[in-house]
């Protein structure tokens, strides 16, 4: 029966019970004055150490992502101590993470929130010198901000103290699922030895919660659970390094260990990794391999200022988020790309909103500049040459195998077993969940390849229309070019001739120019008749749809959470009545028949899927030859434009070169009297230098002659 109770602010009701933990039950309370809500933590009265730790460490740690501390008051009946804070309507991580939709952990958007949230509680518990000594996700409530979004705070600081680096505690205190080896063996496996721990028992158990939560489950399960503590500490102390789980999955059986994250967690590829390597540092209980808080809070900061972009894969059909460091530029992210997806994609070409990214960024500007992306507006991918292939395995494979490997049922048909059918019913739910998550992703796969089409047509149009304005600069040019020409070859056939620099008549220099000028005429032609082929390709290109499964999914999904719920309340019961057993028969019909209703609805997505894949493959073809055409036009008109510009420059020298004269054009007599002269000229002036040589000999034998006369005469005796 509920009852109303107070303090000397707040009234509360004793059937409104939020919460349960070791040291007191929680309540929802109502401010008397302001009608404001909020957290009574109803203490018991043996805990007051407990409880005066709790006040005392809770009004220390004043933080967006701790849980608000009020005041301390009394219930006014019993005289209990009432821990006043605020009210989170979410509840604890613990409770989120059973819902269905989180069975196998939090989406990436959420995990990457949750993960903030909670680094930056623990660095402020590290930072006024506590330690939790009980993390795991109960303690961690999820409060709504105004905009909807959730808010993960750090609670329960019973089990907190004051601890410094290097300082010891004694205290067995945690949850067996979270607890650091060497706590476990001292409390369930050793009791009697001398024990003393430190802050690193706080890391293992934030490990431990990070793969929760990343998981949907807890990290290391013996088959019995708690009931095994000997397996479980085999578990978690004997584990090789590396290994960050571990599953028995029968009483005897022999234990599944793993090094990754398991298949149905919903992180990317990146995100999966960095975790991974996270946990191999934080579940590792030799001191020498251990993380320290710093070392960490290093990591994890290096995480959240990671930049991170949308980015669709046509070449599988996924989604992926890319982490980049904020001041890498374009060439790192096509690195990013390489290695955070699970394909490879030769020349890949980066499409966003409707043009190459390469046009509508900076090269040189660092990727935090670049424009918002979102899941409905991403970064498109897609290769742009032979060699890439598409791949025939589409996302939805991939679940499909894993629902078919995980096949939950009822094992029998009464109502026998009602924990295991409670539980065989929670997995329908759980796998009808991720059913809903593949089905939207293959909606949201078909809605990007469509886009991408219409977003390629677009730009392939757009370069079409340029080239095909650019043939018509050439075709105009070269009319004008041919206009010259012929005109100049009419006047200089008609009048005069045209002469070189080297002296010959210019009139093959124009032939030379008319025959080139066609060729190109007809090049020009050809690359019109690829542009109509080229039109022809892009009608090809065609949006596709999808029957949208989505809304009948999540109804069904519907139907079978509220027959999850009588499962819950069937199990409560010491028994059944006749009229119960027949309703409860009946649900377990319903559950049923919901479950394969929802596998059915997959499996057509599925089809449906891999037909317009095939199509897309198809279209991907065409637009890749639509790609390598214009290519060859562009290099086509290129050279055609380089000619055309080479002739022109030609004909302007002709013009404007001054050796060039007009003369008659000569006969074929005057050619060969011209020659019969120039035959005459050089006889003449070969005659000339032989009469010019002789001449030359003669003078000097002539003054040779003289000197010897003049040298007789003075040898005379003149008076004689």
């Amino acid at each position: 029966m509920s009852t109303y109770r107070a303090t000397e602010n707040y009234v509360y009701k004793t059937d409104e019970c939020i919460g349960r933990g070791a040291t007191g039950d929680v309540y929802k309370g109502v401010h008397k004055v302001t009608g404001e809500h909020c957290a009574l933590k109803l203490c018991d009265s043996r805990f007051t150490q407990q409880l005066q730790r709790e006040v005392e460490a809770m009004r220390q740690l004043q933080h967006p992502n701790i849980t608000k501390f009020y005041q301390l008051e009394y219930d006014k009946e019993s005289a209990k101590p009432i821990l006043v804070m605020e009210l989170c309507e979410k509840g604890n991580l613990l409770e989120v993470l059973r819902e269905p939709s989180n069975a196998f952990g939090l989406p990436e958007e959420e995990y990457l929130r949750f993960f903030s949230h909670l680094v930056s509680g623990m660095k402020h518990l590290r930072q006024n010198g506590f330690s939790h000594r009980d993390i795991k996700p109960g303690n961690i409530l999820v409060c709504i901000a105004d905009d909807g979004s959730y808010v993960y705070k750090l609670s329960d600081f019973g089990t907190a103290k004051p601890l410094k680096d290097g300082d010891f505690f004694q205290s067995l205190v945690g949850t067996e699922e979270y607890l650091h080896p060497d706590i476990f063996k001292a409390a369930f496996i050793e009791r009697h030895r001398p024990r003393e721990f430190d802050i690193s028992v706080d890391l293992w158990s934030l490990g431990a919660t990070l793969y929760h939560t990343a998981t949907g489950k807890v990290p290391f399960q013996p088959f019995h659970g708690r009931g095994d503590k000997h397996t479980m500490f085999q578990m978690i102390s004997h584990k090789d390094p590396g290994v960050i789980s571990g599953e028995q999955t029968s009483a005897t059986g022999d234990i599944i260990w793993s090094k990754e994250l398991p298949k149905t967690c919903r992180l990317s590829k990146y995100l999966r990794d960095t975790l991974t390597e996270f946990l191999v540092r934080l579940l590792e209980c030799q001191a020498n391999r251990m993380w320290t808080f710093d070392g960490f809070f290093v990591a994890a900061d290096d995480l959240l200022h990671k930049h991170r972009l949308y980015l669709f894969s046509v070449v599988d059909s996924e989604l992926y988020h890319i982490y980049i460091d904020p001041t890498h530029r374009f060439s790192e992210l096509q690195k990013c790309v390489q290695e955070q997806t699970y394909t490879h994609i030769k020349s890949p070409c980066f499409m966003f909103h409707n043009q190459d990214l390469k046009e509508s960024v900076s090269l040189k500007e660092p990727v935090r500049s670049y424009p918002v992306t979102s899941a409905e507006e991403p970064i498109v991918v897609l290769p742009l040459r032979e060699g890439t292939s598409l791949t025939t395995r589409i996302p939805v494979d991939s679940i499909v195998n894993l629902v078919n490997e995980l096949n939950p049922k009822f094992e029998s048909e009464d109502s026998s077993s009602r924990d295991d059918d409670y539980r065989a019913a929670r997995s329908m739910c759980s796998t009808t969940a991720l059913i809903l998550k593949a089905i939207s992703q293959a909606a949201s796969a078909c809605r990007l390849l469509s886009k991408s089409s219409r977003d390629c047509r677009y730009t392939v149009r757009q370069k079409y229309s340029s080239l095909k304005s650019s043939v018509k600069n050439i075709e105009d040019r070269y009319s004008d070019i041919r206009q010259i020409v012929d005109s100049d070859k009419t006047k200089s056939t008609t009048l005069f001739t045209t002469i070189t620099l080297d002296g010959h008549a210019a009139e093959e220099k124009f032939e030379q120019i008319n025959n080139k000028l066609d060729s190109c005429a007809s090049l020009l032609g050809d690359c019109k008749e690829r542009h109509k082929k080229l039109e022809e390709l892009t009608r090809l290109m065609d949006c596709f749809k999808q029957e949208n499964l989505r809304s009948s999914v999540e109804r069904t999904s519907s139907q079978m959470s509220d027959i999850l719920q009588k499962f819950s309340e069937y199990r409560k019961s010491p028994r059944l009545s006749y009229h119960e057993k027949k309703l409860y028969g009946f649900d377990k019909t319903s559950m049923t028949y919901h479950y394969q209703r929802a596998v059915s609805y997959l499996k057509k997505v599925q089809h449906s899927m891999a037909s317009t894949f095939t199509s897309f493959k198809r279209w991907h073809s065409a637009y890749i030859k639509v790609i390598e055409m214009h290519e060859k036009v562009d290099a086509a008109t290129m050279e055609v434009s380089r000619q055309l510009q080479e002739y022109v420059s030609y004909v302007k020298v002709l013009k404007k070169d001054p050796i060039l004269s007009s003369v008659k054009k000569p006969s074929m007599k005057q050619r060969q009297l011209a020659e019969q002269v120039k035959t005459r000229v050089n006889v003449i002036s070969q005659d000339m230098s032989e009469s010019k040589q002789i001449a030359q000999e003669s003078r000097i034998h002539m003054e040779s002659l003289s000197s010897l006369m003049l040298d007789d005469l003075e040898d005379c005796d003149l008076s004689d």
